[in-house]
């Protein structure tokens, strides 16, 4: 899990890069819990919406 001050660090591009990327793992992982197939770690979905958040105020901050 990235800290926020190594996010902090990362320019807008890299920060707009890793943003769909968390977002892509997101999704992932949250169609791994709808399907019902193998086991899902809950605690992986809290820490990437975390990440989401926190790269998002980032965006936000540097407008």
């Amino acid at each position: 899990m990235k800290k926020f001050v190594e996010l902090k660090a990362l320019t807008t591009e890299q920060l707009v890069k890793r943003l769909k990327d968390v977002e892509n793992e997101l999704l992932f992982e949250r169609s791994k819990k709808g399907s019902g197939g193998r086991a899902f770690n809950p605690g992986k979905i809290r820490n990437l919406k975390k990440i989401k958040a926190r790269i998002k105020t980032i965006l936000n901050e540097q407008k």
